[in-house]
Parts: C-alpha cells; structure tokens; sequence
C-alpha cells in the first residue's frame, strides 16, 4: 500500500512597494540594454538593480555611482571596474568637502569659511575622507558598454551607510583639527557640522 503525502508551501507573496520596484527595475534595464549596457555580474541585471532598491530602502544607505565614460576610456573591463570605484570613493570625498564648506560659509560667512588657509583643509580634509572611506563604499553591481573603438564605458553602483560614512568623516577631521586655528577654535561648531549627513548627487 502507498502513502502518498502532500505538502503545501506557503509563499510570502512580495509587498506592493517591491513589486512597484520590480517594474521599475525591469523598465531600468531595458533602458540600460537599448543603450548597449551590459552587466558583468552572473545574475540579470533587472536582479541587480531591485537589490539595489531594497537597499536603498534603509535609510541609512545612499547610492553613489562611479563613472568611466565620455572623454575618459578603459581599454579592459578590469581598469574600467578599478577606474570606476575609485570614481566613485573621489566624487564622496568631493561632496563631502563642498557640504563642509557651504555649512561653514553659512554660518561663519565667506570672508572667513573661503580664506586661503581655509582652502588648504577643504583640499586636506577631501583628501583625507577619500583615504578614509576607501573600503566603506561597497560596489553592488556594474554596466558596461564596448564603443566602436575598442574601450570601455563603465559605471559602477554603490552604497555608502551614513553611518560608517560618518566615521570615517570624523577621522579626517580629528586628524586635521590641531593644523587650523579656525578650525580649533570652533572645534565643536565644525565637528557637528562634518557628523551631519548630506544627500549624495549621483550623476
């Protein structure tokens, strides 16, 4: 006599908002396909760009994207993808300088945010969060198209978590601090303002 048993499996069916972000993933990479992109990842790449939307759903993650294309060309996908990140950890050190500048400017005034000796930290500190984040932007996937010479166009899709981020900021800064008297005497105003996140612009 055979026994014959049935099992039933309950599948959570995905949340409304994760099915708007699918769409909009497969409408993403069928923009991205047209325009001769391709991914270098194993999985498709509407599967990349939908965990990258659940990631951004935590507020503490912002996406930064690396770019290698237009004037400056990789001529292997493997000096596009290190070009490309390295973009990426620069462009955060770039806006985490102006964000800086502008909250000074506007609480201190151009006259003494914009001196020259003001223009040496904003030069050292984005040099020093671009040291310090190295490592802390985590690359989700990258796209990448051949042009009709032979070279690459690369972009590569990052997170950065606000609060490592914030961190790694403060470092920059602490190291910095003793070398500007500005910056020493109104050492609290300016540490407040470098531990405050800005909004990333990704181009």
């Amino acid at each position: 006599m055979m026994c014959v048993m049935t099992i039933t499996s309950l599948v959570a069916q995905p949340r409304t908002s994760e099915r708007k972000m699918w769409k909009t993933a497969k409408k993403q990479t069928r923009e991205y396909v047209a325009d001769g992109w391709k991914t270098d990842g194993l999985k498709p790449m509407s599967e990349y760009i939908f965990d990258t939307y659940l990631k951004l759903q935590d507020q503490n993650n912002q996406e930064i994207v690396g770019t290698v294309q237009g004037a400056t060309s990789a001529k292997t996908l493997n000096q596009a993808k290190q070009w490309a990140y390295t973009s990426a950890i620069v462009e955060y050190g770039k806006q985490a300088r102006m964000m800086l500048r502008g909250r000074l400017t506007e609480e201190f005034g151009a006259g003494l945010a914009d001196s020259p000796s003001m223009d040496n930290f904003y030069e050292a500190y984005e040099a020093l969060v671009v040291k310090e984040i190295n490592g802390q932007i985590k690359k989700i996937f990258g796209i990448y198209r051949t042009k009709d010479d032979g070279t690459i166009d690369y972009r590569a899709y990052c997170l950065v978590n606000e609060e490592t981020a914030a961190e790694s900021r403060i470092r920059a800064y602490e190291r910095l601090k003793e070398e500007y008297d500005f910056i020493r005497d109104n050492a609290e105003v300016v540490a407040d303002f470098v531990r405050k996140g800005f909004e990333i612009d990704s181009f």
